[in-house]
């Protein structure tokens, strides 16, 4: 396709969507630690009363509890097959449909208003929330466990199935 006199060059989708979910990832294992301990202030916070959340409840105090009482550093991690493969659904979709709406665009042979790319984003952004929830979902279950004292999940899957189960 010609626009004024240069080839328009056609893109492929496929190396975003993997990239998306690549770089997604690669953040959540680095991130993942954070995420646990903020769930599980959250879950604490709704077992305690108001005077017992200011003095049990700061990131060093929950920090030091699960290192404790649980399995050393391994505790923070975990869910993180959870995070990881929600990354992998969420970002990849997010990013990589984002690119296929605005070369659809391209393809048409016009460029896309900042109100098209809003509801592109928008549209793109529901697909990979769409797809990610359930993994996200598990990934709470996971880390929850942690403060609420119940048995962990062992893996994504078996959340999936004691969830579908219940």
């Amino acid at each position: 396709m010609e626009k004024g006199g240069v080839q328009a060059k056609k893109t492929n989708s496929l190396p975003l969507f993997v990239i998306g979910g690549l770089s997604g990832a690669f953040a959540t294992m680095i991130i993942q630690p954070l995420d646990t301990l903020k769930v599980s202030i959250q879950v604490a916070s709704e077992q305690l009363g108001i005077q017992a959340k200011a003095k049990l409840l700061s990131i060093g105090k929950v920090w030091s509890t699960i290192i404790n009482n649980e399995q050393g550093l391994k505790t923070l991690y975990r869910g993180l097959d959870s995070a990881i493969l929600r990354q992998l659904f969420y970002a990849s979709t997010r990013v990589g449909f984002y690119n296929y709406f605005v070369q659809m665009y391209k393809d048409s042979g016009r460029q896309a208003t900042s109100l098209e790319k809003v509801g592109m984003s928008v549209a793109s952004g529901a697909l990979g929330a769409l797809i990610g929830n359930p993994f996200d979902v598990a990934l709470i279950r996971r880390q929850a466990s942690i403060t609420e004292n119940k048995v962990p999940y062992r893996n994504t899957l078996h959340a999936f199935t004691d969830i579908i189960k219940k």
